[in-house]
């Protein structure tokens, strides 16, 4: 079985991870790739679902926007240092 998990930031590259994952899709067939925002539905546990698709994962696509190593949370802390 292959399987795909893509990580991104929503804020600066979920349009960049969309297309990635609508490439790769007919390539790998249907439910290959893991995104977020198509994967955990309402009331799933949030890290539980990403630790498990992590865990069951062939490849890893980590896209990289232009503000991911400035992006900061509501508290304006730098989002890079949270673990």
């Amino acid at each position: 079985m292959f399987n795909v998990f893509i990580s991104y930031r929503r804020d600066d590259s979920a349009g960049y991870a969309g297309r990635l994952a609508d490439s790769l899709d007919p390539l790998l067939g249907s439910g290959k790739i893991f995104r977020d925002v198509e994967d955990i539905h309402p009331g799933d546990d949030y890290v539980k679902a990403i630790e498990q698709n992590l865990q069951h994962a062939t490849a890893l696509f980590i896209v990289i926007g232009k503000n991911w190593l400035t992006a900061k949370d509501d508290q304006g802390l730098l989002r890079l240092i949270n673990p």
